[in-house]
């Protein structure tokens, strides 16, 4: 009887293991691509991209590992608020900046403004 309740004892201990170990994993698999986009700055700087309007960047923030970093940008067109994902990937260095040159705010009449957000961010 003592070998059944140990044989018992022991598959229990293994099965919950067994689900630690998946939660662990489950977690970290998680925590990977939000941390990512954690160390993922998008801005503007000056010098002037045109008309007053300030160069947008992207920026790795970590200090070892480089992203691959996906953006889209919210702009008004026509009046209509309009949302696109970049085509392509910035693929950045640990500590860089990336300066954006695809569109730039530009302050007036014409209110054109873009603004940029990472739609994804994984580390590489």
């Amino acid at each position: 009887m003592k070998a059944i309740t140990t044989l018992v004892a022991i598959a229990v201990f293994g099965f919950a293991q067994a689900n630690y170990a998946h939660a662990q994993n489950a977690t970290s698999t998680n925590m990977t691509a939000k941390t990512a986009e954690q160390y993922v700055e998008v801005g503007s700087m000056s010098p002037s991209c045109g008309n007053g309007g300030k160069t947008p960047y992207v920026k790795n923030k970590h200090s070892s590992k480089k992203i691959d970093i996906k953006l889209k940008v919210t702009y008004l067109y026509k009046g209509q608020q309009k949302v696109k994902v970049l085509p392509g990937n910035w693929r950045i260095a640990a500590g860089k900046t990336h300066k954006l040159t695809t569109r730039c705010t530009i302050p007036g009449p014409t209110s054109q403004k873009f603004s940029y957000s990472v739609h994804s961010a994984t580390y590489m």
